[in-house]
This record gives C-alpha cells, sequence and structure tokens, in this order.
C-alpha cells in the first residue's frame, strides 16, 4: 500500500507541513512557499498518508529532460527508513541530469544516491 504520485492541489497544505518540519526557514521564505505553489510535486505515500515529498522544475536542455530539486522533505519520525532514498530514485529515474543544491547535513544522503559535489556550481552561487 505505498505509491509514489503527484500531489494533488488539495494535498499542498499537508506537503507545507511536511517542509515546516523539514525546514526551519520555510514560512519565512517566500521562495520556498512559491515551490510548493508552483512547481511540480511528487509524494511518497504509505496507504494514502503522506510519509516524503519532493518539489521540483522539470525543462529541456539539447532535448535532454533536466530536473532540478528545489525540496525535499520526510516527517521526522520516518527518516532514516529509506523512504527519502526510494522518492529521490523514483525521481531520477525520469530524466537525464538533476540538479540540486544541498546543506552540508544533507550532502552525505545524496553522495549515497550517487551525486557528485560540483565547486562550479558553488562558485556560481558565492
Amino acid at each position: 500500500a505505498e505509491e509514489i504520485r503527484y500531489i494533488r492541489s488539495n494535498e499542498k497544505d499537508l506537503l507545507k507541513e511536511l517542509y515546516r518540519e523539514a525546514f526551519r526557514e520555510f514560512d519565512s521564505n517566500d521562495v520556498m512557499l512559491s515551490w510548493v505553489n508552483n512547481c511540480r510535486r511528487t509524494g511518497l505515500f504509505h496507504y494514502n498518508e503522506l510519509i516524503a515529498g519532493v518539489s521540483f522544475f522539470k525543462f529541456q536542455i539539447d532535448k535532454q529532460t533536466i530536473i532540478q530539486v528545489l525540496l525535499l522533505g520526510v516527517w521526522q519520525e520516518q527518516k532514516h527508513k529509506g523512504y527519502g532514498s526510494k522518492l529521490m530514485r523514483n525521481t531520477m529515474e525520469s530524466c537525464k541530469s538533476i540538479v540540486l543544491w544541498s546543506d552540508h547535513t544533507s550532502k552525505q544522503f545524496y553522495e549515497k544516491l550517487g551525486f557528485i559535489e560540483s565547486t562550479k556550481i558553488q562558485e556560481l552561487t558565492k
């Protein structure tokens, strides 16, 4: 009874609650809020209960699908059970490349999924 699917408009408030728990600055960051409202949203559900969510942009460059992951959150009591990894792997299946920005606390998580740190991106964002 586990499924990964699009998060519907009427489920956005629940996704916002999840992100509030995952990101201290969520409510004070208008950009993060706009990502929930204006980006694609996918969730991992267990018996229709949202366990993890990801918000992202999907676009084409040179006929290749690129995804920019903006937010990934898992309810605190569900962390370290593989749900975030499962949701990211599902997201990764639908594209050629993924771009994301991560803080140092999440770096190891993304490295386990095969992501490589790029200093080119860091230079652009300093």
